[in-house]
């Protein structure tokens, strides 16, 4: 019997609705720059196996959506375990209550390229269940934990910028953690589900929520709020600005 070593595992998500991909029939890998096909697991998994150790770069692209690249670690500490949320496309179908943002991102009067991480509450908010958290583990509050995008991504907004945090997972209210908090967060702090966006050269993206309301964006260390109407809207943001 061959056996063989699992490297890393990602779950892969619609980046819009938060949900599992039900096939990986229509992804294209690479790996390192060259096609590759990882084993595809029930509930939205790739599976990839007998890696040499070291860095190395899983890129996926998929109809309707855009290419999602993510750099990962093989090392003897077991499988590098994360997920990959896909950013809508040209042909998504949004549903017609939509909002979207065109946001053009400077920095003074220049264009700015900087990453740019945005989101809006769920349905079911996420909230720190104790004021600070020492370690990789810290107790949260959700009334359904199973509509939040697990693991991911989360910004914990504060008026000096906040920061951002990994969560593995969530297991009844004990949420484990990439790394421990940085700063001090007090008890019922929201924790909102970000996705990474990337502006072309001009500074300019298009980000669609499938809903009007409060959506955060966070770039280089500061956060800033806007509330969304149905429709169409612009917002240009400084990042020279103060918080």
């Amino acid at each position: 019997m061959i056996r063989r070593r699992l490297s890393a595992v990602f779950l892969v998500r619609d980046g819009f609705t938060g949900r599992a991909l039900q096939s990986g029939a229509e992804l294209r890998c690479r790996l390192d720059g060259a096609p590759c096909a990882p084993l595809w697991k029930a509930g939205g998994y790739l599976a990839l196996c007998d890696l040499p150790e070291g860095e190395h770069t899983l890129t996926i692209e998929r109809r309707l959506f855009l290419p999602e690249s993510r750099t990962f670690s093989v090392g003897k500490d077991g499988p590098w375990e994360d997920a990959i949320s896909l950013r809508p496309g040209a042909g998504y179908p949004f549903p017609q209550e939509s909002a979207v943002l065109e946001l053009t991102l400077v920095r003074g009067k220049a264009p700015s390229e900087e990453p740019v991480w945005m989101g809006m509450s769920p349905p079911s908010p996420l909230k720190l269940a104790q004021d600070n958290g020492k370690g990789s583990e810290i107790r949260l509050f959700c009334r359904n934990p199973a509509l939040l995008p697990l693991p991911g991504t989360f910004l914990l907004p504060q008026k000096e910028g906040g920061e951002l945090v990994g969560i593995k997972s969530l297991e009844g209210e004990v949420g484990k953690l990439e790394r421990p908090l940085l700063g001090k967060h007090p008890r019922g702090t929201e924790l909102v589900p970000m996705l990474r966006y990337f502006p072309n050269a001009q500074g300019r993206l298009r980000a669609v929520f499938s809903r009007a309301g409060k959506v955060w964006l966070y770039s280089g260390e500061k956060a800033k709020s806007a509330e969304l109407a149905p429709g169409s809207q612009t917002l240009e943001w400084d990042l020279k600005e103060r918080n």
